[in-house]
């Protein structure tokens, strides 16, 4: 007998007794919505909020603080007037000069910051990580208190597989280099939030 199949053998000849899962109960109920938790959360770990009226009052915010960055791309059809829609199909290694990338998130978390795009919304999947600055808009309708009310948000949106999503929560961050914080470490220097109605 090998050394190999020796541990094996001794692996399986020693293992614990089965122990039944504990008794878990869902959490009761969605928690109470509290958007200016939101705010304060988003802004807390690094992020910079606006709270807009409709896709008008984005392209004006956008127009205003990020002059300096021509090189804008949108998911968003309604943005198409200041950023380009048109490398949706592209390879996604040409991307790498966006300097602002624009899109929609399908809700945000409260508790947290964060908010839930899928590969639906980002049209390809590099574009939420390589930009220099990344926008998100989401609806203040669509915010939940909690991670639990968000995977349950999750389950009914996607009835079935959906492909990647991901959370975002601020701009790209590292904490482990000489205990500072580093923003925009690996990732988009900043995070822009739009906070529409």
């Amino acid at each position: 007998m090998s050394s190999r199949e020796d541990i094996l053998k001794t692996l399986r000849q020693n293992q614990p007794p089965a122990v039944a899962l504990p008794d878990t109960q869902p959490f009761a109920g969605m928690k109470p919505v509290n958007a200016d938790q939101f705010i304060q959360t988003f802004k807390t770990i690094g992020g910079a909020l606006y709270e807009a009226r409709d896709y008008a009052h984005v392209e004006e915010i956008l127009r205003a603080d990020f002059a300096a960055f021509p090189l804008k791309r949108t998911t968003l059809p309604q943005l198409s007037g200041i950023a380009d829609t048109s490398w949706f199909t592209v390879d996604p290694h040409t991307l790498h000069d966006t300097e602002v990338m624009i899109a929609e998130a399908l809700f945000g978390v409260c508790e947290n910051g964060a908010v839930w795009i899928t590969e639906q919304q980002m049209v390809q999947r590099a574009a939420m990580f390589i930009p220099e600055h990344l926008v998100m808009l989401v609806s203040k309708a669509s915010l939940v208190a909690t991670m639990h009310d968000a995977y349950v948000r999750i389950a009914e949106l996607h009835n079935g597989p959906y492909g990647f999503g991901a959370f975002i929560a601020g701009p790209s961050k590292t904490a482990d280099i000489e205990q500072s914080l580093v923003l925009g470490a690996h990732g988009p220097r900043t995070m822009t939030m739009m906070l529409l109605p």
